[in-house]
């Protein structure tokens, strides 16, 4: 499958990567389901190492148990024990990103809602202590753009005016009308 017609949300992802040499950074992509949000974030990440987690509406022990099979195949790293908890998975990648760049794609995020929404206020306490000494460039992706909205826009939620950018996508049909009638 070709890529097509994303080239100044490429251009903006590939900016933020770079400012992680600096400090960690936190992308929000929204939009509805089927605007090619993953896709943007896969090819953006694809000549880089990058872990990409899919947030499945399932128990967190059984998400974690599936992210650090996944980070094992990209990281050397010693796990101890059972891991059962995203902040401590959270809090592993943040270690690693003290030493080593890297995009942590987390697809589907607002389905921490329905899992264990401490999430969100674990990530909060984590980013803030650590974000200043990490290179980790953090994408978050959601499809329910209320929920997304809440998430990082609402001053009363932990993750208020922690993301970078916010990045809402549209669908190429839609925003390319103009160009080609026919297309609407």
């Amino acid at each position: 499958m070709k890529f097509y017609d994303r080239n100044q949300e490429l251009h903006l992802l590939k900016q933020l990567k770079m400012q992680t040499t600096e400090t960690a950074r936190m992308t929000v992509l929204t939009g509805r389901r089927r605007v090619g949000k993953t896709k943007l974030a896969l090819e953006f990440a694809g000549d880089h190492k990058h872990l990409y987690f899919f947030i499945a509406k399932k128990s967190e022990k059984l998400l974690c148990e599936e992210f650090l099979a996944e980070i094992k195949t990209k990281f050397t790293i010693p796990v101890i024990g059972n891991v059962r908890f995203f902040k401590d998975i959270f809090a592993l990648l943040l270690e690693l990103a003290k030493t080593e760049q890297f995009t942590l794609i987390l697809d589907e995020f607002q389905e921490f809602y329905t899992i264990n929404p401490a999430v969100y206020s674990e990530i909060q306490h984590l980013w803030d202590v650590n974000k200043e000494q990490t290179h980790l460039n953090l994408i978050c992706i959601g499809s329910i753009y209320s929920l997304i909205n809440k998430i990082f826009q609402d001053s009363k939620e932990p993750l208020f005016y922690r993301k970078e950018k916010m990045c809402s996508l549209r669908s190429l049909v839609k925003s390319m009308a103009h160009i080609f009638p026919f297309l609407s």
